[in-house]
């Protein structure tokens, strides 16, 4: 008896010993950005004060406005999903092919970002180009495609 409450406690102790690493381990994984000084805040607009896109992108611009003000602050960015996090996602509906079933339609994983985003997070470039102020509704579609290689 003596003998399995030994092997029991052994294995326990070996067992906490393995989670906590693995903990340890996920904590200290480089996710692609920095998260050290970063501070993220989740924010809802309620949709009866802000009805409709342009009220909506008046608020996240005057809100970016007022955060770099702030002392001490460096970047503001927003994003309609956080890094890590599981982002939404859109139907496509491609031209020149016939309607298909909503649940059988392609779809694509859907993240917004502000221009200053990568900036912000510290997240390196790999290739292409960084987005600017005129990447907005009104662009050129496909405007970026001579900057990536």
């Amino acid at each position: 008896m003596v003998m399995f409450e030994i092997a029991l406690a052994m294995f326990l102790l070996v067992g906490s010993g393995l989670l906590f690493h693995g903990i340890y381990l996920i904590n200290r994984q480089y996710l692609g950005f920095q998260a050290e000084h970063l501070l993220t805040a989740r924010v809802a607009l309620d949709k009866t004060r802000y009805p409709d896109p342009a009220k909506r992108t008046a608020f996240l611009q005057e809100s970016i406005l007022r955060l770099k003000e702030l002392t001490g602050v460096l970047q503001v960015a927003a994003t309609s999903d956080l890094t890590a996090t599981a982002p939404g996602s859109v139907t496509l509906h491609l031209k020149d092919q016939p309607e298909v079933a909503a649940n059988q339609a392609p779809n694509a994983l859907d993240v917004v970002v502000t221009p200053d985003y990568f900036r912000a997070t510290r997240t390196p470039l790999l290739r292409g180009r960084t987005f600017s102020d005129n990447d907005d509704p009104t662009a050129p579609r496909g405007s970026c495609e001579s900057e990536i290689r």
